[in-house]
């Protein structure tokens, strides 16, 4: 059984939660299951956070040239805020 912690552990330092969410799992017991919904929270956050840059693309950087003015940043940012956090 040691070894799966061993795993999770290594998997959570390459910051790949989904993976370690797994290694957690098959580790079993109480342990094993708070630290995959540990693993999971953080893995479902990155994705979000992921999810939230790729929708905002480069405005940031369109922004900062003055290509887009202030409103166009705030309304590109609130849609993909609603989109990839759901609210």
């Amino acid at each position: 059984m040691g070894n799966y912690a061993d795993l999770a552990r290594e998997a959570e330092k390459e910051s790949n939660w989904w993976c370690a969410y797994r290694c957690w799992l098959c580790y079993g017991g109480d342990y094993g299951r708070e630290n995959a919904e540990a693993c999971k929270t953080i893995a479902e956050a990155v994705d979000k956070a992921n999810r939230f840059r790729e929708l905002c693309g480069d405005s940031a950087y369109r922004w900062a040239r003055h290509e887009i003015n202030n409103r166009e940043l705030h309304e590109i940012q609130e849609k993909a805020h609603v989109e990839a956090y759901g609210w």
